[in-house]
């Protein structure tokens, strides 16, 4: 079971906080209280860290252009940027499954 609380993760009954990248556990026996960079727990978490659109917010600006923010699911902190990148735009806000590599290009065009 994987559940995301911010900045934290449950694995399976296991708290694992995630601190500048690097995974710490609560009780886990194999690895302990100390930081850990095992596979499995780095897998699941970059997993669940995966861009989505529902990371994103647009709001039109006008003549062709819109604000994109985007909003970091892990840190919560906020980038905004405005963009008249209509293909990429029509390619994520008005997609219904857009590609991960269409969303990763607006993340770069919101961080400047």
């Amino acid at each position: 079971m994987l559940k995301y609380v911010k900045n934290a993760l449950f694995l399976n009954k296991v708290l694992c906080i995630l601190k500048n990248g690097v995974i710490f556990t609560s009780s886990n026996k194999r690895y302990g209280n100390r930081p850990t960079t095992g596979v499995k727990l780095q897998k699941l978490a970059k997993m669940k860290t995966s861009i989505n659109i529902s990371d994103f917010s647009f709001s039109f600006q006008g003549r062709g252009a819109y604000m994109v923010t985007f909003t970091s699911p892990i840190t919560g902190k906020e980038w905004t940027n405005r963009t008249t990148n209509m293909p990429l735009i029509d390619a994520t806000k008005n997609a219904d499954e857009p590609k991960k590599c269409d969303l990763e290009q607006l993340k770069r065009i919101c961080k400047g």
